[in-house]
């Protein structure tokens, strides 16, 4: 393993793509506040990292740039992984005090500039922790293993080794952890377990084989083709890897099977078995398959399983499928580095129907025929044990993710969509993730949702294929499969296949450093990640960036200015078709042009505001691809939200660090689990692991059901009704305009049930006695997958007879039976306040001069336009530039008095004198009238 030296400060290299501050920074943003709620992850390649003359340094530098120092410096860096196109990847492995933290891990990818040579990292991920407690331990492992084999007799134990475990979602504890082998026949299980080094408490127990539901079989003289033994023929392939001794002399056969034994001996046995460079089959029920024949300077033919035996034919099918599937990893551009631990397999084993991976012992395991199934060992289900072995050299966390990405090697190798196929009688299958239809999320078991996974590698290449036909495209497919190993974190939130993970293969599909301008099978791709239920993220023809504009509050204003810069990424703006959209309460959308002012610039002006005015507003831009790209990017559900005031302060901050002392229940209550409670929650699929990320490191919450170390999702959720939470009644100054802001979690599609629950939020302005409902987040709500969200509500001026405001949370199990988690968390309530705006100053002035020089001229024109959309802030006399006596000065008065200047069409009253018009604006620096 190789430590990079990080010597913090480091001076950071300008980012690439500076332009895309706006919309990159928008998905950055999201991608760290999901990596906080579900735990400690990062995930982001939407920039460049600092450049480096030297790929190591690269590296190091973004490593530091993206984590901290702190955090960098607990990293090494396990493999390198160059694949000789101006691309090397990365893998990085957690250690903190010299213990190494599971499921601690990291993948970079850097890419060279062709013309500097210049390297820069476009993408990393990383999953970590923070351990600031003792790292000493309190037991030995002597006792740690005794409490194991106490706790868990009738096995094997492997010498127990100190880690950093997760037992608490956020958290790692330092551990003892050992490895115990079932002794018993026929039960394959291997048991980790973890102890707790400082109190000697065992902590956590996890079952370690990967097992498939009905597993196949597999074929030297083997079975040719995918069917399984006994129902397809057996022919005689060119063995390749086998190791072949004689003579004292060692060597390995070739693609074609041919070998070349160096020797001095003569007259000497030449022998072969199933023993690869990589590992090696035996059989549980029948001796090792082996050859030998006498040595023969004119050639030595041996031929494995002659002749074929049931028991023989599985040894062979597994090496030979063992075998390709160790060269697609490690034959490819820059090999595997990752996966370097020998892997064997053992065939005949007692039991029927099933297969099994064993990470303890880097063992492939298949199962005799019998109960109505075949062998398992043969050709998919070989590739997807396999698979398992992958998964657990890449550190990453087996379940779902696991089945499918087994499932998914089996389909990109052999190009088909079954996995162990008669397994069970003819036509009768393990799986077929083409048929299956499974979309994410799902709420099955693991075996059936890794399938949306595999499901996924299918389409694609079913798609590549029909562009570029069967062979490019396989050659295509099994490329990018492994560059996506090389980058892919897993699973999340118990799902297979998942948002970032389209990420992950896009960014492995890339050639520039910036998928949002596209990828070579961008198109692809997401077509394949739409039918299981992932929308791909949007292609940025266009980036906005917003250079002035209201921000949550402005001040009444008789023409509020927004500025855009428009960057062309992939196409140009349409003419007329930039748009500010906006919105009153209760009103639909009303919309105002925005003009290029110049070279990317569009400007425009919103109508007159007052305070109290509360709107809702976004920038929309349609281009020459017939994309429209607005800002912010997620303006449909999340626009920016302005309120009109003189003043704005915080009148409560209800963070949550200490009890607040909320209701909990209500008599009509009718849950008989998972009520709502304050404290520390423990973390599942369905629940965070604390509340709102804040600066302060506060993680208490109001949650239905905290949870503890080792329960499943449904161990602590609501259960059998509703339950009720209600806040304390917070005082507020009815006379005025205020706006409740809160954090709420919603979790209710985490299970096999289809979501059938919701979770209502209510307030109440009078004391508790009439609630008005304010949201409801159920079935088929974005915000229902989990994850911390803001949403608010405004309280107007003369609403509250009770000058205060309360919350009510309500939700439950109220269907079908489904896993319900929900939270609250930083209750905050702004006061908004008006100030009568002074009298506007009044003096004599002739309409139209508007720069007060004496004249009606173009120069007046010019003054209008500069104070519009130019440098200049405010107008000498507001009301002589009101050209039509409009009570505000537009574009209307440019092109009025512009038309009484060239085209002689009758214009205002151009008399010197006092305003004859009562309105808001006024005459600062006036005229001397005659």
């Amino acid at each position: 393993m190789h430590r990079l030296s990080i010597d913090p400060p480091i001076q950071r290299g300008a980012r690439g793509n500076s332009s895309s501050t706006v919309s990159i920074l928008t998905i950055v943003i999201l991608v760290l506040f999901i990596g906080m709620a579900q735990g400690r992850e990062y995930n982001d390649n939407t920039r460049l990292g600092p450049q480096a003359e030297d790929v190591l340094s690269a590296f190091t530098l973004d490593l530091i740039e993206s984590l901290g120092p702190h955090i960098a410096a607990t990293f090494d860096l396990n493999w390198v992984r160059d694949s000789s196109n101006g691309r090397v990847f990365a893998g990085w492995d957690q250690m903190i005090s010299g213990y190494p933290v599971r499921g601690g891990v990291g993948r970079s990818l850097a890419i060279q500039d062709p013309e500097t040579g210049m390297w820069r990292v476009c993408y990393r991920a990383f999953k970590f922790t923070h351990h600031d407690s003792s790292t000493i331990p309190a037991t030995s492992a002597e006792s740690a293993l005794k409490a194991m084999r106490e706790t868990l007799p009738g096995r094997d134990w492997t010498a127990p080794v100190l880690e950093l475990a997760p037992s608490k979602d956020g958290d790692s504890v330092l551990c003892w952890s050992s490895n115990g082998i079932s002794r018993i026949p026929g039960h394959h299980s291997t048991v980790r377990v973890d102890v707790d080094a400082r109190s000697g408490r065992i902590v956590s127990a996890e079952e370690r084989v990967c097992q498939v539901d009905i597993p196949g079989t597999v074929e030297l003289i083997r079975t040719d083709g995918t069917l399984p033994q006994g129902t397809a023929p057996v022919a005689n392939f060119p063995l390749q890897g086998a190791q072949v001794t004689g003579g004292g002399a060692t060597t390995w056969s070739a693609a074609d099977g041919s070998f070349l034994l160096s020797t001095n001996s003569q007259n000497f046995t030449v022998q072969a078995g199933l023993v690869g460079q990589w590992g090696s089959v035996s059989s549980n029920s029948s001796p090792a398959v082996v050859a030998s024949e006498p040595s023969d300077t004119g050639g030595t033919p041996l031929i494995l399983n002659d002749p074929p035996e049931t028991a023989n034919t599985a040894q062979a099918n597994a090496f030979h499928y063992m075998g390709e599937a160790m060269r697609f990893y490690t034959d490819s551009p820059g090999g595997f580095p990752a996966m370097v631990t020998p892997v064997n397999a053992t065939t005949g084993l007692t039991g029927v129907c099933n297969a099994f991976y064993d990470p303890a012992q880097t063992m492939l395991m298949f199962l005799q025929s019998g109960g109505g199934c075949v062998d398992s060992a043969y050709s998919s289900v070989v590739l997807h044990e396999f698979g398992h072995h992958v998964v657990s050299s890449l550190g990453l966390a087996q379940q779902a993710f696991g089945e499918g990405y087994g499932d998914s090697l089996s389909v990109v190798y052999l190009g088909e969509g079954v996995v162990g196929r008669n397994f069970s009688g003819p036509g009768l299958h393990v799986r077929n993730v083409e048929t299956a239809g499974v979309v994410v999320p799902c709420n099955g078991g693991i075996h059936f949702c890794g399938q949306a996974l595999g499901g996924f590698w299918f389409d694609l290449r079913e798609t590549l294929v029909s562009q570029y036909g069967a062979t490019e495209a396989s050659t295509m497919v099994r490329s990018l499969f492994v560059d996506w190993s090389s980058l892919t974190l897993g699973g999340s939130a118990g799902q297979a296949f998942h948002y970032n993970m389209v990420l992950e293969i896009l960014a492995a599909d890339d050639v520039d450093g910036n998928i949002l301008n596209g990828t070579p099978n961008y198109q692809a791709i997401c077509d394949a990640a739409q039918l299981r239920g992932i929308q791909c993220p949007e292609l940025i023809t266009l980036n906005l960036t917003l250079q002035s504009g209201p921000g949550e509050s402005t001040t009444p204003s008789s023409a509020l200015p927004v500025s855009v810069f428009v960057e062309e990424i992939l196409a140009t703006p349409l003419p007329g078709a930039s748009l500010v959209f906006y919105r009153f309460p209760g009103l639909p959308y009303q919309t105002f042009l925005l003009s290029e002012t110049s070279a990317g610039v569009y400007e425009g002006n919103f109508p007159p505001l007052e305070c109290y005015d509360s709107l809702e507003w976004f920038v929309s831009v349609q281009d020459s691809a017939g994309q429209t790209t607005t800002l912010p990017p997620d303006a449909a559900t999340a626009p920016f939200s302005t309120v009109v005031v003189n003043e704005m302060a915080v009148l409560v901050e209800e963070t949550m660090a200490s009890d607040p002392g909320w209701s909990v229940s209500q008599p009509g209550d009718t849950a008989t689990a998972g009520f709502w409670a304050w404290g520390d929650p423990f973390s599942s699929p369905a629940q965070p692991s604390g509340g709102v990320p804040s600066p302060n490191g506060d993680i208490l919450c109001y949650i239905t059901g905290l949870g503890g170390i080792g329960q499943s999702q449904g161990a602590h959720d609501v259960d059998g009704g509703t339950t009720t939470l209600t806040s304390n009644e917070y005082p507020i100054d009815s006379t005025v305009l205020h706006r409740v802001k809160y954090w709420r979690w919603f979790s209710n599609a985490t299970s096999i049930t289809a979501p059938d629950d919701s979770l209502f939020v209510y307030y109440s302005v009078d004391g508790g006695s009439n609630w008005i409902l304010n949201e409801e987040i159920g079935p088929g709500h974005p915000h229902a997958l989990g994850g911390w969200y803001e949403s608010s509500f405004w309280v107007q001026p003369g609403t509250s007879p009770a000058a205060s405001v309360m919350l009510r949370f309500v939700t439950g199990d109220t269907g079908s039976g489904n896993v319900v988690e929900a939270g609250v968390d930083s209750i905050q309530i702004q006061r908004m306040l008006c100030a009568s705006a002074p009298p506007p100053v009044e003096n004599d002035f002739l309409r139209g001069d508007c720069n007060v020089d004496g004249n009606r001229d173009l120069s007046d024109a010019v003054q209008m336009l500069d104070v519009l959309f130019g440098s200049s802030n405010t107008f000498p006399c507001e009301d002589a530039c009101d050209e039509n006596d409009s009570g505000q000065v537009d574009l209307g008065d440019v092109i009025q008095i512009l038309q009484e200047l060239f085209m002689g069409l009758p214009g205002s009253n151009a008399t010197c004198g006092p305003d004859p018009s009562a309105d808001s604006i006024g005459c600062e620096q006036g005229t001397t009238c005659p």
